[in-house]
C-alpha cells in the first residue's frame, strides 16, 4: 500500500498508537500491514474490489461510507459471537449502548483521494433515519420507516424525493448479512484482526479498538475510541488505501444528542428549494420482496387561515413546518378505504352536522362541512367493512381556526369493541387522561393539510379516533377522516 516504510510509520503514527504500554503491538501491526500491503499489489481487483464498489455505490455519500463501516461493524458485531477474542464481545456491548441513544451525530473530516473533505452524519436506530450533509451543501435524508429518500442538490437548489428500496437496517452500507459475512470471511480466511487496549483520547480514559482489514485489495486500518465509563464511541480514525496510496484518510468524532434532523430542511436546506418526485417503482419491479411505492395523491381543501395560535401554552407542541408536507409513499393500489363507510360515535346525536359527513369526501372548513360532538372525551369509529392493510390515516378536525386538540389517540382493531388486535398508531395523550396509555406523539396545530399519521401497514377493519376538546372549546370536531390502505389478502 505504501511506497516505503517511512510512509507506513507516518500513517500509523497519526493513529496515535501508543507503543509504551504495548510495544509489541506496534511491531506486530507494522509487520502485518507491510506484508499484507506488499501482497496487495499482486491481487486482482476482482477478488475483493466488489465490496469497496458496493460501499461507494451506497445510498449515502462516499465519505459517509467510512462511518458506515463503523456502523455496519456495530450493527452486526454479534455475529462474531465472541469466537474471535474478547474485544468483539466488548464491542457487542458498545453496539447495544449506541442503539439505545436517540441520535448519533458523527462529524468527519480528512482526505478523500487527496482532496480535503468534511461531512456530518446523523443516525437514529429508533426513528430509522440516516442523514448526511457535505461541506458544499449536498445533503441526503433517508427515512426507512416511510421508505423515502430526499436528495438536495445545491447547484440546482432542488430536492429530489424517491423511494427507498431497502428495509432498515439493510441499505447496502448497513447490510449486515452481506457486509459482516464478508468481514467474518476476511477475518477467518485472511487474518483480519480486532484488538483492544487502554489509552487516552483528549485526556479522557478510553478503550482503543484496533481493527485491521489489511488483506483486502482495499486495505483498511480503523481505530475506535470508546469511553471507558459510558461504553460509547467518542472518536474514530480510519485509513483506506491500495497499492497506489491512501484513498481515504479521515477522523471522526461522535456525539449523542437527544434530538436530530426531522427532515432534510433541518440539514440547512432552504425552504424555497424546488421539490421533484422521481418515480422509481419500475426500478425495483423485479424485487418481489420490496413493495412498489408511489406518492399518495391526497387532495387538500382550501386553506382557511394563515399563522399559528397566539399565546397558546400547550406542552410538547409540534412546530409548524411552514412549507408543504413532503409526499407520503405507499404501495401501488392504496386508496382511501374510508370513503362513504359507516361512522359511529360516543355522541350519537352531534350538536352540529351528521356522522356520515366524516367520510363523505368534503374536507372544506366552511359551515356545513364539519361535525361538532359533545364536550370532553369523545371518539368516532369507522367501519371499513373488511380487513385492510392500513398505511396512512389523515384527519381534519377543524381547520377554519388554529386549534390544538387534546388527547388525540388513533387506533385500529379487528372488532367494533376494540378488544382484538388493537394497534395504536398515534397518541398525544401525555398524561393518560383517556386510560389508553401515555402518548409519545406531540400536539399539533390544525391546518388545511390535516394530520397525516403513518399507520405502518396495520391490519384492521375498524379505525377509532379519540379527542378531548381543544384550546378554544371543550367540544370536539371532525371535518373528514381518510384511511389509506389496501384490502387484506
Amino acid at each position: 500500500m505504501f511506497k516505503n516504510e517511512t510512509d507506513f510509520n507516518k500513517i500509523v503514527g497519526r493513529l496515535n498508537i501508543d507503543d509504551k504500554p504495548n510495544p509489541a503491538h506496534r511491531e506486530s501491526l507494522r509487520r502485518q500491514m507491510l506484508s499484507a500491503f506488499n501482497k496487495t499489489g499482486e491481487q486482482s481487483l476482482s477478488q475483493s474490489g466488489p465490496l469497496w464498489r458496493t460501499i461507494m455505490k451506497s445510498p449515502i455519500t462516499k465519505l459517509a461510507a467510512a462511518a458506515g463501516i463503523i456502523i455496519a461493524v456495530l450493527i452486526g458485531i454479534h455475529q462474531f459471537g465472541g469466537s474471535i477474542d474478547g474485544a468483539t464481545v466488548a464491542l457487542a456491548q458498545v453496539k447495544e449502548n449506541m442503539k439505545k441513544m436517540p441520535w448519533i451525530h458523527i462529524m468527519m473530516e480528512g482526505l478523500h483521494s487527496g482532496a480535503e473533505v468534511t461531512e456530518e452524519l446523523w443516525l437514529s436506530f429508533e426513528s430509522k433515519i440516516l442523514a448526511s450533509k457535505q461541506a458544499d451543501g449536498r445533503s441526503e435524508y433517508l427515512d426507512y420507516e416511510k421508505h423515502q429518500k430526499y436528495e438536495y442538490d445545491p447547484c440546482s437548489q432542488t430536492i429530489t424525493v424517491s423511494q427507498l428500496q431497502d428495509d432498515w437496517p439493510s441499505p447496502e452500507i448497513l447490510r449486515s448479512r452481506f457486509f459482516l459475512d464478508k468481514i467474518i470471511e476476511t477475518h477467518t480466511e485472511e487474518g483480519a484482526e480486532i484488538t483492544c487496549r487502554a489509552g487516552k483520547y483528549k485526556d479522557k480514559t478510553v478503550d482503543i479498538y484496533d481493527i485491521v482489514f489489511a488483506k483486502w485489495t482495499i486495505g483498511v486500518i480503523m481505530q475506535l475510541f470508546v469511553d471507558s465509563e459510558s461504553h460509547l464511541i467518542i472518536a474514530a480514525s480510519e485509513i483506506h488505501g491500495d497499492s497506489g496510496g491512501t484513498i481515504l484518510d479521515i477522523d471522526s468524532e461522535f456525539q449523542y444528542p437527544q434530538k436530530g434532523p426531522r427532515s432534510i430542511y433541518d440539514l440547512g436546506v432552504s425552504e424555497s428549494a424546488i421539490v421533484k418526485t422521481r418515480d422509481v417503482s419500475k426500478q425495483y419491479a423485479a424485487d418481489a420482496g420490496i413493495p412498489k411505492l408511489v406518492p399518495l395523491a391526497i387532495k387538500l381543501p382550501r386553506p382557511m387561515f394563515v399563522g399559528t395560535p397566539q399565546d397558546v401554552k400547550v406542552p410538547r407542541l409540534e412546530k409548524p413546518l411552514g412549507r408543504p408536507r413532503p409526499p407520503f409513499y405507499a404501495p401501488i393500489g392504496t386508496k382511501n378505504a374510508a370513503f362513504g363507510k359507516p361512522v359511529t360515535s360516543t355522541d350519537e346525536d352531534p350538536i352540529i352536522g351528521k356522522l356520515e359527513w366524516i367520510t363523505d369526501g368534503d374536507k372544506e372548513g366552511a359551515d356545513g362541512s364539519f361535525v361538532e360532538l359533545g364536550p370532553f372525551e369523545q371518539h368516532v369509529t369507522i367501519d371499513l367493512e373488511a380487513e385492510h392493510n392500513i398505511y396512512a390515516i389523515v384527519v381534519w378536525h377543524y381547520h377554519k381556526e388554529a386549534h390544538v386538540y387534546f388527547d388525540v389517540v388513533v387506533q385500529a382493531a379487528d372488532d367494533p369493541d376494540f378488544t382484538a388486535n388493537v394497534t395504536t398508531v398515534f397518541n398525544n395523550d401525555i398524561d393518560n387522561s383517556l386510560g389508553l396509555g401515555v402518548g409519545k406523539n406531540m400536539h399539533y396545530t390544525e391546518t388545511a393539510e390535516g394530520k397525516l399519521i403513518d399507520a405502518k401497514g396495520a391490519r384492521a377493519r375498524y379505525v377509532r379516533l379519540h379527542s378531548n376538546g381543544n384550546t378554544t372549546y371543550d367540544t370536539n370536531h371532525y371535518i373528514e377522516v381518510e384511511v389509506y390502505g389496501k384490502a387484506a389478502k
